[in-house]
């Protein structure tokens, strides 16, 4: 059986799930990317784990000429470095150490489990939620649903309105 064969793990501590471990968030511009980051950052900071930050350029039908196509691309490029070059600063400010960075083109959710499945490296997936909405978002909604089974990682949902230091972004 898989069961039998799958790697055991001591689930004692949260250490086990991070050190030496990533935890990976997903950067945009909401501020459940913001507590999701420095939550993700002060749990690897003290586990001795570090965090990974991915970024998806999501596909867009382009239907325009070739030129116009590569300018847009480049410009969501460019604004995707941009985000996680402010992520970094603001992680460096706390006195946590450089995440690794991924910047994947895609559907976000695919993208996602895809970088997840590929990185043996990614311990957890740290998500915001938002409590101020209707529903938690779109990628806490998508992954406690149906796309839970395509994760090989625990999940932390860390809410909109929790307390801790946050970060200067």
């Amino acid at each position: 059986m898989e069961e039998e064969n799958a790697e055991k793990r001591d689930l004692s501590s949260i250490e086990d799930f991070c050190s030496t471990g990533t935890c990976l968030v997903v950067a945009d511009q909401s501020e459940e990317f913001k507590i999701a980051l420095a939550y993700a950052g002060q749990l690897a900071k003290a586990n001795n784990g570090h965090v990974g930050i991915l970024h998806v350029i999501e596909d867009e039908d382009f239907m325009h000429w070739g030129n116009i196509e590569a300018r847009m691309r480049s410009e969501r490029r460019q604004q995707a470095e941009d985000l996680l070059h402010e992520a970094c600063l603001a992680l460096e400010k706390l006195d946590i150490s450089m995440p690794a960075l991924y910047i994947e083109e895609g559907g976000r959710m695919e993208v996602l489990a895809r970088v997840i499945e590929q990185d043996i490296g990614i311990k957890m997936l740290v998500l915001g939620g938002d409590t101020q909405s209707s529903g938690p978002g779109p990628l806490v909604s998508y992954f406690t649903g149906k796309g839970f089974p395509k994760l090989r990682v625990p999940i932390m949902i860390v809410p909109d309105n929790y307390q801790f230091e946050t970060l200067d972004m």
